[in-house]
């Protein structure tokens, strides 16, 4: 799957902030809209978020948090935006029981522009 995927460039610009939750929006968002869409179809017993959101919005998460100081995390976050870098694989993430992420497994996109 991944390996027919090329290498692409991403933006990171606009801060969001959720109650309990500062995070980063990729632009252009739709290649990563398309990879969750792929993903989703490809293992439908996984789904992301085990399935609890209708629509998954692209970003990347700064941090999760309900007792962390989220107003600082964006200042910061706001002060180290924008960057871009480019996209260069595909990685699984699962939570683990003592609430933290860690990569479960990585695929490089295959082809390069």
């Amino acid at each position: 799957m991944a390996g027919a995927i090329p290498t692409f460039d991403v933006r990171f610009e606009q801060v969001r902030r959720l109650p309990d939750l500062v995070w980063v929006q990729p632009e252009p968002a739709a290649p990563f809209t398309e990879l969750t869409t792929a993903v989703a179809a490809r293992w439908p017993s996984h789904l992301p978020y085990d399935g609890a959101f209708d629509i998954v919005i692209p970003h990347l998460t700064l941090v999760g948090s309900d007792i962390a100081d989220l107003e600082a995390v964006e200042a910061l976050a706001r002060r180290s935006t924008p960057f871009a870098r480019r996209a260069q694989r595909l990685e699984l993430w699962c939570q683990d029981g003592a609430g933290r992420w860690r990569t479960r497994w990585r695929m490089p996109f295959g082809v390069r522009p």
